[in-house]
């Protein structure tokens, strides 16, 4: 590994440390991240440079020369995230330890062209968004470090093109890229793109990580609503796969003859859609929270693909979302949960989200995650 690479990994494991625990003197993160002094403080020096970590005073200390205290600053840097689920599009603005500041919903259509331009711009204005990427964007100083969009489908985020997104109407391979533009070039902020539950997963395991630091680990999100998707969070890692399809619950299938196509959804997802309950149950603002039929068609199904994917992926938690889980709450968590430890080899922790938001958290946590050596300057 080049020297840079080494310096770079050092800094962000640092920045990590302080985000997680919110307050440490630099000797505490030398031994938190097994990393000598020397190279701890050539790692948070830029952090201090950028406002990102504040000295506090001296801590307490038994014996000797009491240290630096440092906090974690969440206003230094800021993003916008944007969670696109089929006909309705919310629009947040996180701070980077991520708490949402403010945010907006619209209701848009199901559809990826210039109308979803409109509609992401009307809620950004909605949040009074302004400033440039890297420069102050308020009187305090705060840095914006760009728009995150979460995208129902099969994204590639570096070639900025979706394979397909059946429910937004991308049935082939397209070029995503003008309508970023477009959005770009109306802000003045870098625009980025995401599969919606992948965001999920990233602001899922940040917030979870925020409440208790020393219980991290790998992490499945699993959204119920407009489609049926997953987010997979390895080694602290998100990880997408060669075809940028890991998660994709929804293309699950027991039956042997039955076929995917990238022009519909999946076997699993067909089932357990919104407009699919909706037709065998009536409108969603209607079910009650305990009608067994319902909990039932929702959780047996769905329980052999979660228990099949923690046991081959060898995963302990399960986190569910999406409005299907906000509706039914509590009783199809649980149904869902014993249903799913039945034909599980462990025992797994299954848990609806920790915050109401974790998309637009995920996705403005990724926007600010990829453009932090430039707001830090980590040359």
């Amino acid at each position: 590994m080049l020297q840079r690479d080494v310096r770079n990994q050092n800094r962000r494991i640092v920045f990590d440390l302080f985000r997680q625990y919110g307050e440490l003197t630099r000797v505490d993160a030398s031994k938190r991240a097994g990393i000598s002094m020397p190279s701890v403080l050539k790692a948070i020096q830029p952090f201090v440079d950028a406002g990102i970590l504040v000295p506090m005073g001296e801590a307490s200390a038994p014996l000797g020369r009491r240290p630096l205290l440092l906090r974690f600053n969440p206003d230094a840097i800021a993003a916008y995230g944007i969670e696109f689920e089929g006909d309705r599009l919310s629009v947040g603005l996180v701070r980077i330890d991520g708490s949402i500041e403010k945010q907006v919903a619209l209701r848009v259509r199901h559809s990826f062209d210039d109308d979803l331009v409109r509609s992401i711009l009307s809620g950004l204005e909605a949040l009074g968004a302004s400033g440039t990427p890297g420069s102050p964007a308020t009187p305090g100083g705060r840095r914006l470090a760009g728009i995150g969009i979460g995208i129902p489908g099969a994204v590639d985020p570096a070639r900025q093109r979706i394979r397909f997104a059946p429910l937004i109407g991308v049935h082939e391979p397209t070029d995503a890229a003008p309508i970023l533009r477009q959005v770009e070039a109306a802000t003045g902020l870098p625009v980025f793109m995401e599969n919606d539950a992948n965001v999920a997963a990233v602001g899922e395991y940040l917030l979870r990580g925020e409440a208790d630091p020393d219980a991290r680990g790998d992490l499945l999100f699993v959204s119920l609503g407009t489609g049926l998707g997953g987010g997979l969070i390895l080694d602290g890692a998100l990880h997408r796969g060669a075809h940028f399809l890991c998660g994709e619950l929804g293309y699950y299938s027991p039956e042997p003859g039955a076929q995917a196509s990238t022009r519909e959804q999946g076997w699993l997802e067909s089932r357990l859609n919104v407009a699919a309950l909706e037709a065998r149950f009536g409108p969603m603002d209607a079910w009650p929270a305990r009608d067994e039929a319902l909990l039932a068609a929702i959780a047996d199904p769905l329980a052999p693909a979660l228990a099949n994917t923690a046991t081959i992926l060898d995963i302990d938690r399960i986190v569910l979302g999406g409005v299907v889980v906000d509706r039914l709450g509590a009783p199809l968590v649980d149904r869902i949960r014993d249903a799913t430890n039945r034909l599980a080899l462990h025992r797994l922790d299954i848990s609806p989200v920790a915050s109401e938001d974790p998309g637009i958290v995920g996705a403005a946590t990724l926007v600010i995650e990829s453009r932090l050596d430039d707001l830090v300057a980590m040359e």
